[in-house]
């Protein structure tokens, strides 16, 4: 089992002709053999040195560099080498044939030496500049402070695990988080945070298998995908990460998770689906108590109802351009003009051109940056119509919706998302969602979804136009 677990599982095995890969044994006894052809030859039979063709002796000695290059991955390097000396013994065998004179050893080494380290100085320069565009490959694919993978790759692993699902496969999800998380930081200061996220990172790094990936998702919450597994076994695998944290001895005392799981069946149309289904449960097992894991499953609902959308914490956005001033309490629940629509979302520019969009249309604007932010937004001052994307940290777009059906019933919300979720089976779709919109967002269907929601209308089934 040991061996399925993936230190390193971002990056993939070192073999022949990569930068980094070892050059094997048999190319080191190879290239003494090459080196010790001329000293021989030279030892037993002298008068060759004397000749045209006794330069052909020395042409082994450039064996070993052309090996080098060839197991570091210096292909150009190795390529030069090799021409150069299928050309120096052509031209020998042409030079001994017309009956030229003993060969001048210090032009033909000199000639040699600067075949060889121009070869080598090139393949360096290429090895430095692979160097270069893997680091910057990892950067872009990997989690500066943890040292795992991020979202994006986060989400390019998970297309392919989704699609691997749809094809007869297994799949399942599980979001994390740290308990009080929070209070860690304020008590013990951000050093103290960091050092948790990294031993989290490391634990989960060694229980996850090569063919599985565990990343940052944002904050103090990690996923992990599961390929070929179900509930029961990501329940298990939940179980090993948590008695591994517990035995962590930490300075500032013990350190819990919570977590949410969901596997793939069929009903769901996307990865983001999937991991909205395992945010709702970590947050029935963050409302149960905490150092929990649920598993999260639909229940049948008699009534079609719409889907609904992830959100994060963070602050509400008011401004001059994009959100009116505050109403008082008495003001709740009235509108002017279109009405007021509240947008969630955590990728600002995101934010910032959905606001636009629905400026542009009439409605006045309110903005959060995450479900948490949102909640304390709409218990300040009820919007007509909650818009918010679907995968945030902190808190998704379905347990948003979640918790506004709770808190606030008959409060619409309108789904953003990279897919096309009005075809999510129907107990799936939180009883607040009304609507369900695709990036890029058209103005038009914008415009429309926005006046149903308003109206009270359910547009989840509506189609493009």
């Amino acid at each position: 089992m040991d061996e399925e677990r993936a230190q390193g599982d971002i990056l993939p095995p070192l073999h022949r002709g990569t930068p980094d890969a070892p050059v094997p044994l048999r190319a080191l006894l190879l290239s003494a053999a090459a080196l010790a052809v001329p000293l021989v030859s030279g030892w037993y039979a002298p008068e060759l040195v004397d000749q045209q063709l006794g330069v052909l002796l020395w042409l082994p000695s450039l064996v070993p560099a052309f090996l080098l290059t060839y197991y570091r991955g210096w292909r150009g390097a190795s390529v030069a080498l090799a021409v150069g000396m299928a050309m120096l013994a052509f031209s020998q065998v042409a030079l001994s044939i017309r009956g030229g004179g003993a060969p001048n050893w210090t032009v033909l080494l000199g000639l040699v030496a600067a075949l060889v380290g121009i070869s080598l100085g090139i393949g360096w320069v290429g090895e430095l500049l692979h160097r270069a565009r893997r680091e910057a490959e990892g950067m872009a694919l990997t989690d500066p402070l943890t040292g795992i993978a991020n979202r994006r790759h986060l989400a390019v692993f998970m297309e392919a695990a989704f699609a691997a699902a749809e094809r007869g496969g297994r799949a399942a999800i599980v979001l994390f988080d740290l308990d009080r998380f929070k209070e860690l930081n304020q008590s013990h200061g951000h050093l103290a945070g960091d050092s948790a996220l990294g031993v989290f990172a490391r634990i989960l790094t060694q229980q996850t298998r090569r063919a599985d990936l565990s990343a940052r998702f944002g904050g103090d919450e990690f996923v992990t995908v599961l390929t070929g597994a179900d509930a029961e076994e990501a329940l298990m695998f939940v179980d090993r990460v948590r008695h591994a944290l517990a035995a962590e001895a930490l300075p500032w005392g013990a350190l819990t998770c919570s977590a949410g799981i969901a596997s793939y069946s069929r009903g769901l149309v996307s990865p983001d689906a999937l991991l909205a289904e395992a945010d709702r449960g970590l947050y029935q097992a963050k409302e149960a108590g905490r150092d929990k894991a649920i598993v999260w499953r639909p229940e049948p609902k008699a009534e079609p109802t719409l889907l609904a959308v992830a959100g994060l914490e963070g602050d509400v956005v008011q401004n001059d351009e994009v959100a009116p001033s505050p109403e008082r309490d008495s003001d709740r629940g009235r509108t002017t003009g279109h009405g007021r629509v509240l947008i969630v979302d955590d990728d600002t520019e995101s934010l910032w051109l959905l606001a636009q969009q629905v400026t542009h249309l009439g409605f006045r604007v309110d903005a959060a940056s995450n479900g948490n932010t949102a909640l304390v937004a709409i218990r300040k001052r009820a919007p007509d119509i909650v818009l918010s994307d679907v995968v945030m940290p902190g808190m998704g777009g379905f347990a948003l919706a979640d918790r506004v059906a709770r808190e606030h019933p008959g409060l619409p919300v309108v789904l953003v998302s990279g897919y096309d979720h009005r075809a999510l089976s129907l107990e799936r779709r939180p009883a607040s969602v009304v609507g369900f919109l695709t990036k890029p967002v058209d103005l038009r269907e914008l415009g429309v979804v926005l006046e149903e929601a308003r109206a009270g209308t359910a547009t989840g089934r509506r189609r493009r136009a």
